[in-house]
């Protein structure tokens, strides 16, 4: 279910986005960490010095994935303030972090390697978010989204649409349970024909949510 965009190999940023899309691909068939430069040239039918054009190695590469990672990231849960319903905007959001997940199956692995590595998080991806996942959470690439999760929260709070939340827990719920939802107790939501799936997952996150921030 990884959503491949339109790109052509005869020209040099068509070559490249090819290549990061290819270990993509890899990454999410087989992990973060075992996949080659050898893997991404045979499928793309082109030689791995081809690659060298463009990356100066394998880690050059997976900077370019971890990139692409935060940059859907970023994105999340969209909202403006005065302007939206704050519950509707959340659901909204909450459903389409799920979907990004499941469609870009790559990066709910980088995220889960990341949260399990003992050096406090993936080196490479610190550096492009700018700091640590606590420092994220107000500085940084991600700390915009941050903010709008913080908005949303609080503008629904003061609406009486949600009990009064804490940023870190609401993330670590919607996260927690999208991560562990896309891959226990199989991962069968990449390779079928998922709608259903993507659908019950994201009811199940969605409620979860609501139920959390219900006011008693």
């Amino acid at each position: 279910m990884v959503v491949r965009r339109k790109l052509r190999l005869d020209t040099a940023s068509g070559t490249k986005e090819l290549i990061v899309e290819e270990a993509e691909r890899l990454i999410a068939e087989k992990g973060v960490d075992n996949w080659r430069l050898a893997d991404i040239a045979k499928p793309l039918g082109i030689k791995r010095p081809a690659i060298y054009a463009h990356f100066a190695n394998r880690e050059a590469v997976f900077v370019a994935v971890l990139d692409r990672a935060v940059e859907g990231l970023a994105v999340q849960f969209p909202y403006e303030s005065g302007v939206e319903d704050p519950k509707t905007a959340l659901v909204r959001g909450t459903r389409r972090f799920v979907l990004q997940m499941v469609q870009n199956p790559a990066q709910p692995r980088i995220w889960m390697r990341d949260l399990e590595s003992p050096e406090g998080g993936l080196p490479e991806l610190q550096v492009i978010i700018g700091g640590d996942h606590l420092t994220s959470l107000s500085k940084g690439r991600l700390g915009p989204m941050y903010r709008r999760i913080h908005g949303l929260l609080q503008d629904g709070y003061e609406m009486g649409q949600f009990r009064r939340a804490d940023l870190v827990d609401f993330c670590r719920l919607v996260f927690g349970t999208t991560l562990f939802g896309v891959f226990f107790p199989t991962q069968d939501i990449f390779h079928r024909d998922g709608s259903a799936h993507v659908e019950h997952l994201q009811h199940v996150v969605e409620e979860v949510m609501l139920r959390y921030l219900r006011r008693d």
